[in-house]
């Protein structure tokens, strides 16, 4: 059977298939490298390119998931959110962090002039992911949420969330919450939350204490109500610490005010003010030094004068700001932390124990007072009572043996008349007398 040959102007399809074929690999590779899951926000992307991927060496794959994870809101997200983003995806490819992003407001909050909107939509957010992580096998949780806010950027992403959590054992294990501290009181633009029935308590109440108490003034919303919630409430005091600002919640100034006190973040950053990340002679715990992890622009107003700078500088990963031999010293420093830290919380702890045995013992003497004088008002009022009633008796018997001896003393009517005539003298009257 002869086989037909093909036509002279037939062209051959296998070399424009070829082409497609590759455009399409190109094209597939390029959207996998820059996907990520919305439904939980989990990060799936290797966002380094060649060139950093040369820079940035060690750390596990997300094939080694940790147990921690982060979590950010960013509602109506600003222009320079993307290499936000892409700072903090660098660190989590390294160590295997899931980082959880909410973009949508999930509570209602009044509008408060230039106060962010969506400060409220963070602890509900927070919230709703211990809630998941508590609602599976304990196996299966994980066991800290690491909170970053969307004005924060990781200078070095060498450095491993784990490093700064307290050990499991005696006296840090009820250690669920630490944050940072500044001239404003606590700082909640950074810090981990264990994922705990207590870390669910604390964040309920928090969430509800704008409406159960309107009248205080939360000055910086939800971080206020927090502070408020942390001194003021027995149940949550035993159970957080502060922990050295510097460890992941750096700030990019040493002062926040001027020589005029002026508010530094007030106006766009200057070129004196880029800090260098030196030491220096006034260095305030806060002030970012190099080979720091996170870098918080807290409060700044003009905050894109603040972190475009600081941006680029974090994306050249330069060895003296990014390197894993930071975290070989800051492992050291934690460890040390934690060690005094045991003996604090313990006398801490038993500093409380202490007073709410004394609170307990000193309510228990208060009702037994009361007691004792409800006794004694009850006792007087019996005693009164009973005097009274007896003193009612002796009044009547008093009054029936005066009668009786009225009685006695007084002749019989019969008697009265018999001793008014004389022998032989008739009853009549003297009336009677006269009309005879």
């Amino acid at each position: 059977m002869a086989v037909s040959s093909p036509p002279t102007n037939f062209k051959n399809p296998r070399p424009a298939r070829r082409i497609l074929v590759i455009i399409l690999l190109v094209f597939l590779l390029t959207y996998w490298n820059s996907w990520y899951f919305d439904g939980e926000a989990f990060y799936k992307t290797d966002v380094r390119s060649k060139d950093e991927s040369t820079r940035i060496q060690g750390g596990s794959s997300l094939n080694e998931t940790s147990k921690v994870a982060k979590v950010t809101v960013a509602i109506n997200p600003p222009s320079y959110w993307d290499r936000v983003l892409k700072s903090h995806k660098v660190q989590n490819e390294l160590h295997g962090y899931q980082h959880f992003l909410g973009d949508q407001p999930l509570v209602f909050e009044k509008h408060i002039p230039n106060r962010p909107y969506g400060t409220w939509s963070k602890p509900a957010y927070v919230l709703e992911l211990l809630l998941h992580e508590l609602g599976k096998p304990e196996d299966q949780r994980l066991e800290w949420l690491f909170w970053f806010d969307a004005d924060t950027i990781i200078l070095n992403p060498h450095i491993r969330l784990e490093t700064f959590l307290p050990p499991e054992e005696d006296g840090l294990r009820d250690v669920h919450l630490l944050l940072a501290s500044n001239w404003d009181g606590i700082n909640a633009g950074i810090f981990p939350i264990r994922v705990h029935p207590w870390s669910v308590t604390l964040l309920s109440s928090m969430i509800a204490y704008e409406q159960f108490r309107p009248s205080e003034k939360l000055e910086f919303q939800d971080q206020s109500a927090l502070s408020h919630i942390l001194h003021q409430f027995p149940d949550f005091r035993a159970n957080w610490t502060v922990v050295p600002h510097r460890w992941f919640n750096s700030l990019p100034i040493n002062m926040a005010f001027d020589e005029n006190g002026t508010w530094i973040y007030a106006t766009p950053m200057t070129l004196e003010e880029f800090d260098d990340g030196e030491e220096i002679s006034d260095l305030q715990p806060w002030k970012v030094l190099k080979g720091d992890m996170a870098l918080h622009f807290a409060g700044a107003r003009v905050r894109q004068s603040w972190m475009d700078p600081w941006l680029d500088r974090l994306e050249l990963y330069l060895p003296e700001w990014s390197s894993s031999v930071f975290q070989e010293r800051l492992e050291v420093t934690c460890a040390e932390f934690w060690k005094e830290e045991k003996v604090k919380l313990e006398k801490k702890t038993a500093n409380f124990l202490r007073l709410d045995l004394e609170k307990k013992e000193d309510e228990v003497k208060r009702k037994e007072e009361q007691q004792q004088e409800r006794m004694k008002k009850q006792g007087a009022g019996e005693k009164e009572h009973e005097q009274q009633k007896q003193k009612q008796e002796e009044e009547k018997q008093h009054k029936a043996s005066s009668d009786q001896d009225t009685g006695a003393s007084e002749p019989k009517n019969n008697d009265r008349d018999h001793m008014n005539h004389a022998p032989g003298q008739s009853n009549s009257t003297p009336n009677e007398h006269n009309s005879t």
